[in-house]
């Protein structure tokens, strides 16, 4: 999706503005998406003047009325990395790839698992061990923007966050292992975490079943992390 004649029309594809992006047009009036619905062409949002509000409006009459007021959408000097946290001086903001367990009108909920390499030896097969702490948190829908889905990451969004507030809560501040060898990494718990019961717990929680299935596609690591949640 891009702007021509200095982002006044789109192009024809007329893809639809995604969930948590905000918008802007001549009058200064800021919005926020909600849902846009393929099916009957309607693109919910609300003001940021009145929240409490849910109005409904047609693509055609968005596109001729409003341009984006999110940066991300227009420029073309941001590669996002899904292993770390990336810093927008222009912006003093944030951009990281979380997880999204749940989300509505006034805040979305994040988890994010912290990964450390381990000081072993990688695996027979180079794949790179680490441990893991889990976090989670809740950030409000006016202070962040979903940029969209991390490609290949179901369930991970790009978020882009305030500085401050990245730096003030520490469950979000993204750390993450990159594999040594083609990028392969291993989950290896060792017995300080195994008998750790209430780091343990956190396995029976789908969603980090989910997250795993999503960031780390290594096979071992997937059979460890079904066992742990059915034990």
């Amino acid at each position: 999706m891009r702007f021509l004649q200095k982002f006044k029309i789109f192009e024809s594809t007329q893809e639809l503005p995604e969930f948590g992006t905000k918008w802007i047009n001549d009058k200064g009036e800021k919005i926020f998406i909600l849902k846009s619905d393929q099916y009957d062409k309607t693109i919910g949002y609300y003001t940021l003047s009145d929240p409490e509000y849910k109005r409904y409006i047609k693509p055609e009459t968005f596109y001729a009325e409003y341009k984006p007021l999110d940066k991300h959408i227009y420029r073309d000097d941001i590669e996002f990395e899904f292993d770390k946290a990336t810093y927008l001086s222009d912006e003093r903001a944030i951009i990281a790839p979380y997880f999204i367990t749940k989300q509505n009108e006034k805040s979305i909920e994040i988890l994010n698992i912290k990964e450390f390499a381990a000081d072993t030896a990688t695996f027979g097969d180079n794949a790179r061990p680490y441990s893991v702490t889990f976090h989670k948190g809740t950030l409000p829908t006016s202070q962040i923007e979903i940029l969209g889905e991390v490609p290949e990451k179901e369930g991970f969004f790009y978020v882009k966050v305030p500085y401050w507030l990245y730096k003030e809560n520490t469950e979000l501040n993204i750390k993450r292992v990159v594999g040594d060898f083609h990028h392969m990494k291993r989950l290896d718990l060792r017995d300080y975490s195994l008998s750790n019961k209430e780091l343990m717990s956190n396995f029976k929680d789908p969603n980090v079943v989910k997250y795993f299935a999503s960031s780390n596609k290594d096979e071992r690591t997937q059979q460890q992390v079904r066992n742990y949640a059915r034990s």
